[in-house]
């Protein structure tokens, strides 16, 4: 999509012998995607030399423009489409954690590739931005893994989370030269509440997140929590805004908080997803959901706001285009809807937008309709 890409060299075929490698790529200015993270323009040059038994790959890009979106991410382990056989089992929504390997057929491959971030390199994220610099790196001996090293540095940046402003004090991923992509982090984030100053630190990997809330003037974890999406302590709360907190904290929680569930209820009883839903008309809600298989969902919400009611609803998708809903319950909107959602892809439009906009139409009847 856009930019330019030129690859000239040639190549001698075996015919008896180890034949022979020498290309050279040369890009500017193409914009790749990375998936439903985001997507990246990218210039830089690479090449393939050796022979068919020992090719060797160098090369070196730089990227910018970098949009990273992570609300778009689908749920790990859900597919688009799982055709099923009679008396097949659904596949598990958890994927089963497997070593990083290379396909056999790369393993005689030798490999230095590098992308770099000059100073400074601006991501833009779907609430906020961060400054950022340094380098990754991909290398591999002949016969060996596949090696991750370097680092990329944040120098500052903003994010917009709840509705509030984290100022990104400093942070980073180190890949530390491991043989699969789980860099260590480091961050640190500030928000500023009145005379309350809240710190955020992350530290762990990739796959093991840690968070630690501190605050000066010094407080609980709770009361923390408290101040950055009410403005001020627990104790200070009535007892909606205290449900509501109680919501949040169990959605923040994440992995770690399923991981308890699963220990009190058991694995076939654990929620898959837990969520907090603002609506500035009907107050928060929190919605605990299972999935029954691919396409049924499960669910059951709590509303936190001054009307409040409970609602058990089931959800049937026949494709990625149409679903049927179905839902009772206190809280006044029983019925059945017949979902259509459908994506637009707007990214030709002005093409000073180097990112994809997509926007989501969707068509319901009336709550109650039979």
């Amino acid at each position: 999509a856009g930019g330019t890409v030129s690859l000239n060299g040639g190549l001698e075929l075996p015919l008896g012998g180890p034949g022979g490698l020498d290309l050279k790529l040369k890009a500017q200015g193409v914009k790749v995607s990375i998936g439903t993270l985001g997507q990246l323009s990218a210039r830089g040059e690479a090449s393939l030399s050796g022979d068919f038994k020992k090719p060797v790959l160098t090369g070196a890009f730089y990227p910018s423009q970098i949009m990273i979106a992570f609300t778009l991410s689908a749920p790990a382990g859900m597919g688009d489409v799982v055709i099923l056989k009679p008396g097949q089992a659904p596949p598990p929504l958890e994927k089963t954690e497997e070593p990083f390997t290379l396909p056999p057929i790369l393993d005689p491959l030798a490999m230095d590739l590098k992308a770099v971030l000059v100073n400074p390199t601006r991501i833009s994220l779907a609430d906020g931005w961060l400054d950022t610099r340094g380098s990754v790196t991909l290398s591999k001996a002949a016969g060996g893994p596949l090696i991750f090293g370097k680092e990329v540095v944040i120098d500052n940046g903003l994010i917009i989370l709840l509705g509030k402003r984290f100022q990104i004090l400093q942070g980073g991923v180190a890949f530390r030269d491991r043989p699969e992509p789980n860099p260590d982090l480091f961050a640190e984030a500030q928000l500023d509440i009145g005379t309350t100053t809240v710190f955020v630190n992350v530290s762990g990997t990739a796959k093991k997140p840690e968070l630690n809330l501190s605050s000066l003037p010094p407080m609980s974890q709770t009361d923390i929590l408290s101040t950055i999406i009410f403005g001020r302590p627990a104790n200070q709360l009535n007892s909606g805004q205290s449900q509501e907190l109680s919501a949040q904290a169990l959605a923040l929680l994440g992995a770690a908080g399923r991981q308890e569930m699963e220990k009190l209820f058991g694995p076939d009883l654990t929620p898959d997803v837990v969520t907090v839903h603002n609506a500035p008309a009907t107050g928060s809600s929190l919605e605990a959901g299972k999935y029954l298989s691919e396409e049924l969902y499960l669910r059951y919400r709590q509303n936190l706001g001054v009307y409040g009611g409970q609602s058990v609803g089931l959800e049937y998708r026949f494709s990625r285009t149409f679903s049927v809903e179905s839902q009772f319950g206190t809280s006044r909107d029983s019925g059945v809807d017949l979902v259509f959602t459908k994506d637009f892809d707007f990214s030709h439009i002005g093409e000073e937008e180097p990112e994809e906009k997509k926007t989501k139409g969707e068509v319901k009847n009336k709550p109650g309709l039979k």
